[in-house]
């Protein structure tokens, strides 16, 4: 009877391993999709950065452009 119990507890230690195994695996997919949402955050933030720079400077282009032509 305690080798049944054993046996059951072994297989259910198993069946445990395998799910903990399981959840790591998607801790970690969790953990790069988080990286990568990051970096193209980041990415974006600078390319509305750049873009807002580069308005400004078409901005003053055109107003000197504009007083030349004067």
């Amino acid at each position: 009877m305690l080798a049944q119990y054993e046996l059951a507890m072994k297989k259910k230690d198993d069946e445990l391993k395998e799910k903990e195994d399981s959840l790591e695996a998607v801790m970690k997919k969790v953990a790069e999709l988080q990286a990568q949402l990051k970096e193209a955050q980041d990415e974006s933030e600078r390319l509305v950065a750049e873009a807002a720079l580069t308005e400004a400077r078409l901005g003053r282009a055109g107003i000197l452009t504009g007083a030349l032509g004067d």
